[in-house]
């Protein structure tokens, strides 16, 4: 069985240079990728899952900055 790091909202907004409202509004909006929910306030994120999510989208962002 491997250990998996779970992220709070927090770790995740820290990790894109973002406020955590902001990724409240991409769960919302389904812009990032959906948490597991712990409890109905809980939730948190595979870190695995939201590394490769970074990763797909450094192209993506590349290309936004370039227009």
């Amino acid at each position: 069985m491997t250990n998996t790091t779970m992220l709070k909202v927090a770790d995740v907004a820290r990790r894109l240079g973002v406020k955590p409202k902001t990724v409240r509004n991409w769960i919302s909006d389904g812009t990032i990728p959906p948490p597991i929910k712990i409890n109905p306030r809980t939730f948190r994120w595979d870190e695995d899952v939201i590394e490769n999510w970074i990763n797909s989208r450094k192209g993506v962002v590349d290309e936004d900055s370039t227009n």
